[in-house]
Parts: structure tokens; C-alpha cells; sequence
């Protein structure tokens, strides 16, 4: 199992190394003018939408975007 630290340093770090890539590929920068803001509400909205059960430790995911999840889907603990 992943701890919530552990997920939010991996998301951030996942989509740093998109942009790298890109940059480093040789995109023109309206390229990465467009990207940067796309990539940032990806890693936002997955940090969003991806909760951890406080009981069982599991991740919980919604993905509808615009209700989180209130439930563990494994024990059935309230998220906060």
C-alpha cells in the first residue's frame, strides 16, 4: 500500500518529468504554454480525486469530478 505522502510526491514528481520531457524533447514554448496548465489540473485533479481510508489504508477513487468519494469501498469507514 501507498501512504498519502508517498502518492502526492509521485504524482508531483510524475507530471515535473512530463514538462521535462517535453522541454527537453525541444517543444516550441506555445507548446509548453499549453501543456504546463494541462498538466498542473491532471496532477490537481488526481490529487483531488484519489482519498485514503484512515482504517484500512487503501486508496479510495471517484472519478467523477464533481463528488469525492465519502466511503471506503474495501471496510466501509467514513472519509473525511
Amino acid at each position: 500500500m501507498m501512504k498519502p505522502t508517498t502518492f502526492r510526491s509521485l504524482v508531483i514528481f510524475l507530471g515535473l518529468c512530463t514538462l521535462g520531457v517535453l522541454w527537453l524533447e525541444g517543444a516550441p514554448l506555445p507548446v509548453l504554454y499549453i501543456f504546463i496548465p494541462m498538466v498542473t489540473l491532471c496532477v490537481l485533479f488526481v490529487l483531488w480525486a484519489v482519498r485514503f481510508c484512515g482504517s484500512c489504508g487503501r486508496s479510495v477513487t471517484n472519478y467523477n469530478p464533481f463528488r469525492r468519494p465519502k466511503a471506503c469501498a474495501s471496510c466501509g469507514h467514513a472519509l473525511k
